[in-house]
């Protein structure tokens, strides 16, 4: 997978991990203020004003990530479309030498069906001409067949 699909897997298996460690450094400083502070007034304003930070930067760490997030799906999304731009293009002047070749193909079968047209034409008037002599040669024959007969 590029680099895009690499960066959202990054996302979703490193967020939580992340978000682990808020809490255990949460649980750390609250074990540090009970600890260090017998009031229970001051301990409760001391472990909300640590949520308060530490809801702060999650939220922030996870506008970061999310940021990321969609900015490894938008590089992905511009590498399919130039992936897909590049073959479009590729079948495109496939397209256009097939076009090329075929055109290329009807002129040549053009000619040949003109050369052909030419040489039927040619041996027409060769039959006509062989007919015509044959019947020629035929009128002879009997012309001479009579005449000798008529000496006889």
């Amino acid at each position: 997978m590029d680099k895009g699909g690499e960066d959202s897997l990054l996302y979703w298996h490193t967020a939580p991990v992340v978000f682990i460690r808020f809490s255990k450094v949460q649980n750390h400083l609250q074990r540090i203020v009970f600890e260090q502070t017998k009031n229970e007034d001051e301990q409760r304003a001391l472990i909300s004003a640590i949520g308060k930070i530490l809801n702060l930067e999650q939220h922030l760490v996870l506008e970061v990530y999310e940021a990321e997030y969609l900015k490894a799906r938008e590089n992905q999304y511009k590498e399919i479309k130039e992936e897909v731009k590049r073959k479009i293009s590729l079948v495109s002047e496939e397209v256009l030498y097939l076009s090329e070749e075929t055109d290329a193909s009807v002129k040549q079968l053009l000619e040949n069906g003109q050369f052909v047209k030419m040489q039927i034409a040619t041996r027409a008037k060769q039959s006509l001409r062989s007919k015509t002599m044959a019947e020629e040669g035929q009128k002879r024959m009997q012309f001479l067949t009579e005449k000798i007969q008529n000496l006889g």
